[in-house]
């Protein structure tokens, strides 16, 4: 089951794939404060919108979801750069790590990447 943590207008936070609510309330608060509380409520409709178009075969539709980032200046510009990797399409950490320029950082890439708050 997806779980989302967005903010009513739709900004998402973050994301998860079956790893519970506990897990996806640490994530909000580690990345967007300790006072980020998560609450049941309906999907904002920009986020379902979105989703339902991914799920009808428009795989763009994920990029038109707002994202707040927030990590560390380098986690960001990891994240950034996956979003820019096209559905269907892979790319190793060593080449991520050129890509935002730090060729030598394939290590940390790959943990930015495991931290994603929303995995894509």
């Amino acid at each position: 089951m997806l779980q989302l943590a967005s903010h009513e207008d739709g900004v998402l936070h973050a994301a998860s794939w079956d790893r519970g609510v506990a897990s996806l309330q640490r994530d909000v608060a580690h990345f967007h404060g300790l006072n980020a509380r998560l609450c049941r409520g309906r999907t904002p409709d920009v986020l379902a919108a979105a989703l339902e178009a991914y799920a009808d075969g428009d795989l763009a539709a994920l990029d038109r979801i707002a994202i707040a980032l927030a990590g560390t200046p380098f986690q960001r510009r990891v994240w950034e750069a996956l979003r820019g990797i096209p559905p269907g399409s892979t790319l190793s950490y060593a080449a991520l790590a050129r890509r935002i320029g730090h060729p030598a950082a394939i290590r940390a890439v790959g943990h930015a990447n495991g931290s994603n708050p929303v995995p894509r």
